[in-house]
């Protein structure tokens, strides 16, 4: 993790948080820069101008170098208990439970929507809906690591609470395919994933020796929402509707979302670079080519040369493939076996 590197980088790099509104024009000789490093970016400010650089490259541009540290887990102190620890955790199980407990409970939605919203329209149609949705799942929680790393877990896990309510919320007013795949897929698949970087990374800020055992507890929330999901969607398709369904759906996963935002903290906050002299415009460009920067070094192919990791990922991806598949395409099966039965009687 990039906030727990920079703990450790500080024996031999001293970083610092600078405000760049101190160093004025008035203040700078014409032919001196002044430069300094925090978090992995070099600050450089000259008598016209700031820029943000790394590693030492110039132009406004960051470089693809990165300052890799060698310090093992071990060499940092974990707290590996106690009150505060197993906090963060409740809250990690929270959060769990609101986003892994929907992922668990897609085929008690494709099923009602099967018999009612969507009835008459082919299967294949449908699945698309939950494709989009899993794909999301998967793909955006790279971006969610990201912000996690160089921004805590308040920012995610809000943003993620945002998307899922939007995605849930939305989806109850959908009548057709293409309004479910971009409410329910884009947003609802979205929101789990920007949701479950945080509540799963930061565990181990938290813990070592006993990382797979608070992690385990943690993860505990997505099968404690899987069976209780799809008994409260039922009981609320019989007495409320579809539409008030996925509403009070909504607010039960935000409730739960919000109480793990205000459980769930990182141990070591990220250091940020203050550019106080930039306006909002430059701020906002210069935060996305930092995030694009890190979105791209989040995957590291090379990785994958060694044979025991290589075959670690390909049995890891063929679980999730076997788990997934269940999930979306069990609904599907006993829908048609059920249809099927009546035709026959």
């Amino acid at each position: 993790m990039s906030s727990l590197r920079s703990k450790l980088e500080s024996d031999r790099v001293i970083q610092t948080s600078i405000d760049l509104t101190d160093l004025s024009p008035d203040s700078t000789q014409t032919d001196s820069n002044h430069s300094v490093k925090a978090n992995g970016f070099n600050a450089t400010v000259t008598p016209d101008e700031s820029r943000l650089e790394h590693k030492g490259t110039s132009g406004n541009t960051i470089s693809n170098e990165v300052d890799e540290s060698n310090s093992d887990d071990e060499d940092i102190e974990y707290p590996d208990g106690g009150v505060r620890a197993y906090t963060v955790v409740f809250g990690s199980f929270l959060g769990m439970v609101a986003c892994f407990g929907l992922f668990n409970s897609t085929g008690a939605i494709q099923a009602y929507l099967n018999l009612h919203q969507l009835k008459g329209v082919s299967n294949s149609l449908i699945s698309i809906i939950f494709s989009v949705f899993t794909g999301c799942a998967y793909l955006v929680v790279i971006l969610s690591g990201v912000l996690f790393d160089e921004y805590g877990s308040n920012i995610p896990v809000i943003i993620g609470s945002i998307f899922l309510f939007a995605g849930l919320f939305g989806a109850g007013n959908c009548t057709n395919v293409v309004q479910l795949t971009f409410v329910f897929g884009l947003f609802a698949g979205s929101g789990v994933a920007i949701l479950s970087g945080p509540l799963a990374g930061v565990i181990s800020h938290w813990f070592l020796k006993n990382r797979s055992k608070a992690f385990g507890l943690s993860t505990l929330g997505g099968s404690v929402g899987g069976m209780a999901f799809p008994v409260i969607l039922e009981k609320l398709y019989r007495t409320v509707g579809y539409t008030w369904a996925m509403r009070i759906m909504a607010f039960i996963c935000t409730a739960l979302s919000v109480s793990s935002c205000i459980l769930v903290r990182e141990r070591v906050k990220p250091e940020r670079l203050n550019h106080g002299n930039l306006n909002r415009k430059q701020k906002i460009k210069q935060r996305g080519k930092e995030l694009v920067y890190l979105s791209k070094k989040s995957i590291d192919f090379t990785a994958l040369k060694e044979p025991r990791f290589l075959w670690c990922t390909a049995g890891a991806s063929f679980g999730e493939l076997s788990l997934v598949c269940t999930l979306t395409y069990f609904a599907t099966y006993v829908h048609w076996l059920t249809s099927l039965a009546v035709s026959i009687s």
